[in-house]
């Protein structure tokens, strides 16, 4: 599988905790493409494509990057991430399913049935009390509020360690298919 680095400049250098994440990058393993977003930056551009690892440059060059604002890079960065993020990809997949949707929905309602047996009658009460009760009866796993939506594994993970559910088979799934994963210990 390939990683997506965003890399980090100010229209004329790269900065250095880019340096330090393509490093890391480096040693999850795979194809390491970097993104580089901004205005004037093709010079950031040719110094990412040297740098080592570097896979794949895609180079973003407009004014409306030129000043690194969330608000302009995230349609850029989310239209690309399908392509390198299994949460995505998976999203894709639920938002075009129905019975998906209703898994995910059984598999919230079942974890806030679980979750309420594990607290005790002086929790519920100074949850209550300090009207907090209700944040956690209108969230399921990870304190998801939108039931459609995955957001991140490890909390659908950790929740399927305890009662299964439809991501969490899926990221089983996921781990045991990808020709390219391999556990990499200590």
């Amino acid at each position: 599988m390939s990683i997506l680095v965003i890399v980090e400049h100010d229209n004329q250098a790269v900065n250095v905790a880019t340096l330090n994440t393509v490093a890391a990058a480096k040693e999850i393993g795979g194809d390491l493409h970097l993104l580089v977003a901004g205005e004037n930056c093709g010079s950031v551009a040719s110094a990412a494509a040297a740098l080592d690892g570097a896979g794949k440059v895609l180079c973003a060059d407009s004014a409306e990057y030129g000043h690194n604002l969330a608000e302009n890079l995230a349609p850029l960065v989310s239209g690309i991430a399908g392509d390198y993020s299994w949460i995505a990809r998976l999203q894709r997949d639920v938002d075009n399913s129905a019975t998906l949707q209703e898994q995910m929905e059984l598999a919230h309602e079942a974890h806030k049935r679980l979750r309420e047996t594990f607290m005790s009658e002086a929790e519920r009460i100074l949850l209550t009390d300090r009207g907090m009760m209700s944040a956690l009866s209108d969230r399921g796993i990870g304190g998801i509020k939108e039931p459609g939506r995955i957001r991140c594994f490890h909390t659908w993970y950790a929740a399927h360690m305890v009662e299964a559910n439809c991501i969490g088979l899926a990221v089983d799934q996921l781990m045991a298919s990808a020709e390219d994963f391999e556990w990499r210990l200590g």
